[in-house]
């Protein structure tokens, strides 16, 4: 491995991989660092706008989250554009303008950026095309600066060209092609660190194939962590399987939104932080920090959100008193002796006080009817 390391550094010395680099995609063509070397990627889920086929609502603020965490690539986890799914056909010049929308803005941050689809970027032929075209094929893997990132395709593609108007966004686990893509790659010399990246978050329940076809091939080749998008019942989640990490991270302002008190799904995505990964490699360590969107400029964080869920305060026996920055017990009536006799008296202890006081009565009559005969004059 060191040998190898050292003709690697020699050719890039030489110029020799510039030259072999001419050929390939911009975008498969890292930077000539050495490998090893500190950096930074961030992980950006579920990023489009709505209906109108709009950008994200908040796009100018997570420009300027991003920005602060200074990464040097971006990974995207799909849902990106609207992508016509609610029109009966699907309009290329539609989805090659809200690609273009957003490309514009993202371009501005000047980093490598890499994606993979979600089901409201490809789901018919029209969007399938525009998206490879634009983006490339699935799987892929990327490598920068001695780690590995493998991108995988976790939504229906469909073969042929046939239009329809019914939209199969439908989540597909990966097939024998993609893991077998996966083994043979993670097969080759290892990398420092190895990354997968999806739209599909295929581990979030214990029966899923996944945890039979996948986790043992990433655990036994000690795969960091799986990266992944897509809404479901929760903005975030996070779970840590042998060594491995997995993480859930989305954004789209659901938390706007509102939500019935019987809807217990939809509770957790509303009362969460949208959010984006920031993640560190440096050297064999790797450090994940989660950074949120909309924490101040969000209305679901106040008082009335929680009210409108659970109704008013949790206990309406406390309240708070401004003079004295404290929490008082409110002051009530002492409760009657028949309240407290109800609240101490269990059926089984009023049973056995009944027939205690059965016993008692019927002594007293005893030893009442004893006396009477005894002061009874003799005849």
């Amino acid at each position: 491995m060191g040998l190898f390391r050292s003709l690697v550094r020699l050719a890039r010395a030489c110029g020799l991989l510039a030259l072999v680099g001419a050929g390939l995609p911009r975008e498969l063509v890292a930077a000539p660092t050495p490998e090893g070397q500190p950096f930074t990627f961030v992980v950006i889920g579920h990023l489009r706008g709505g209906k109108e086929k709009t950008l994200y609502a908040r796009m100018d603020e997570l420009l300027a989250e991003v920005r602060a965490a200074k990464p040097d690539l971006i990974f995207l986890t799909g849902d990106l554009i609207w992508g016509d799914v609610e029109d009966s056909l699907t309009s290329r010049a539609s989805i090659v303008a809200q690609w273009d929308a957003l490309d514009a803005r993202l371009n501005t941050l000047g980093v490598p950026i890499y994606r993979v689809p979600g089901n409201h970027d490809l789901h018919d032929p029209v969007t399938r095309d525009v998206f490879f075209e634009r983006y490339g094929t699935l799987p892929r893997v990327v490598t920068f600066r001695g780690s590995r990132f493998f991108l995988f395709n976790t939504v229906f593609t469909p073969e042929g060209n046939q239009a329809t108007p019914i939209k199969l966004t439908k989540t597909v686990r990966l097939d024998s092609a993609q893991v077998g893509f996966l083994r043979d790659e993670l097969a080759k010399a290892p990398a420092e660190h190895d990354f997968l990246v999806m739209h599909s978050v295929l581990w979030f329940y214990e029966h899923d194939p996944w945890w039979s076809e996948v986790h043992p091939l990433l655990a036994e080749r000690r795969v960091d962590a799986v990266f992944t998008g897509d809404l479901g019942p929760a903005m975030y989640t996070h779970m840590v399987q042998d060594s491995v990490q997995y993480f859930r991270t989305t954004l789209n302002a659901i938390v706007d939104k509102g939500v019935s008190a019987d809807a217990p799904q939809g509770l957790i995505r509303t009362l969460q932080f949208e959010n984006f990964l920031q993640v560190r490699v440096n050297g064999p360590e790797v450090q994940y920090a989660v950074r949120i969107v909309g924490a101040t400029t969000s209305p679901a964080f106040g008082p009335d959100r929680w009210r409108a869920i659970f109704g008013d305060e949790p206990d309406p026996g406390r309240y708070y008193d401004p003079a004295s920055y404290a929490v008082k017990a409110k002051v009530r009536p002492p409760p009657s002796l028949l309240a407290r006799l109800r609240s101490e008296l269990s059926p089984k202890r009023a049973v056995a006080l009944l027939g205690l006081l059965g016993l008692v009565f019927v002594a007293g009559y005893l030893i009442g009817t004893a006396r009477g005969r005894a002061a009874r004059p003799a005849r």
